[in-house]
């Protein structure tokens, strides 16, 4: 039964875990106390104002040629990441179909099966093996008739590792076996670190055209609701047509996108070093006998291991207890991003691709020094 006028599942529904700690956040500095939020999900960037109109086509365009997207691959552009991922699940699977998705589990991928009522199957994955994806024998038992897709982030948003060759062959393995379709989001492709290679699902020897290729670097920079999706011609012609009957993107959007990444993409070696000094900044200063850093290969984030027994006690102390010369900070615990949410316990994520080093090494020492505060007075 619904209480009232509002329905059962609007209670249920999965909004992002850290909406709850940004509000606890913005009420702490309206009390006048400075959190460093080491987990910003989107950066507000100063991008300039655009000076002529620019067509859809334009703005892919540029988008195509920085990320090497070969001309087989159709671009579609759609307003924000929610809107393109339920447009894939809609257009592709039935209700109570299943997508196979290594965990730790991103929020936008949780919102938008449950708006499309698919249900996420979990591929069990691990801190200690910097939760690679399994052997075979481990994803077969997985699949059945209602399993319809794979849903890949790579770089893996939370740890930023970087798949190697042989665990995405294992993806595309039982891909072309099945007819599974596959669906990488490679947002953070551009932040690979120089001794990293990344293998594109554009490259990917797939024997099937559903494949879907989904791009947040718009949306993850700057703050505009914009995403590109890339697909092969058969399921273009569908997409694109639910996007411009349900989603239309207007003029305003496009050009604000267009004026964005091309001052991204222009200053794109500072940014992916700002990347690579942060990441190697946090990673020596944090790794310790009693704190295990998993190096990441790429952006966006990292994942840390704390001596503690529930990250989320701990982060709630760090917010409302802990204190140093009226600051403190924020990184986000682990335990919503995992179905048992028992493996997260230990463990916290930082977004260090969208912060800049003062507010790094900040959160760094308030970090430290709050861990100890915390197994001395708490533990």
């Amino acid at each position: 039964m619904s209480n009232g006028n509002i329905s059962r599942r609007a209670n249920i529904f999965p909004f992002p875990p850290y909406l709850n700690y940004y509000e606890i956040i913005k009420k702490k500095e309206i009390e006048g106390k400075r959190i460093y939020n080491l987990f910003k999900m989107r950066y507000h960037y100063n991008y300039p104002e655009f000076k002529e109109e620019i067509d859809e086509e334009k703005l892919i365009e540029i988008f195509r040629n920085f990320f090497n997207i070969p001309n087989d691959f159709k671009i579609i552009v759609f307003p924000g990441t929610i809107s393109a991922l339920s447009t894939i699940f809609f257009t592709l699977f039935d209700t109570n179909d299943e997508v196979l998705v290594p965990e730790p589990v991103h929020p936008l991928l949780m919102i938008s099966s449950e708006i499309s009522q698919v249900r996420l199957k979990i591929i069990k994955t691990y801190y200690y093996n910097n939760f690679s994806i399994p052997l075979r024998d481990f994803i077969e038992p997985l699949i059945n008739p209602r399993v319809k897709g794979f849903f890949i982030f790579n770089p893996q948003f939370f740890s930023g590792n970087v798949y190697s060759d042989e665990e995405i062959e294992r993806i595309v393995f039982f891909s072309n076996t099945y007819k599974i379709p596959l669906i990488f989001d490679e947002t953070f492709s551009f932040s690979t670190f120089k001794d990293v290679f990344f293998n594109s699902i554009s490259k990917l020897r797939i024997n099937h055209n559903y494949k879907f290729l989904v791009n947040r670097i718009v949306e993850s920079y700057s703050g505009i609701n914009l995403t590109f999706i890339a697909t092969t011609i058969p399921l273009y012609v569908i997409i694109k047509r639910y996007r411009d009957v349900l989603f239309p993107v207007d003029s305003l959007l496009i050009n604000s996108a267009y004026s964005f990444l091309t001052k991204f993409f222009n200053t794109i070696n500072n940014v992916r070093q700002k990347i690579f000094e942060n990441a190697d900044y946090i990673y020596k200063t944090l790794l310790s006998k009693d704190i295990s850093v998993i190096k990441p290969h790429a952006g966006p984030c990292l994942i840390i291991k704390l001596p503690v027994k529930d990250t989320d006690k701990f982060i709630e102390y760090m917010l409302e207890v802990f204190e140093e010369n009226g600051s403190s900070v924020f990184l986000m615990p682990m335990t919503e991003f995992f179905i048992e949410k028992e493996k997260g316990k230990e463990l916290l994520t930082l977004n260090f691709s969208n912060i800049e080093k003062i507010e790094v090494e900040e959160g760094m020492r308030l970090l430290k020094s709050g861990i100890n505060n915390y197994l001395k007075e708490v533990l």
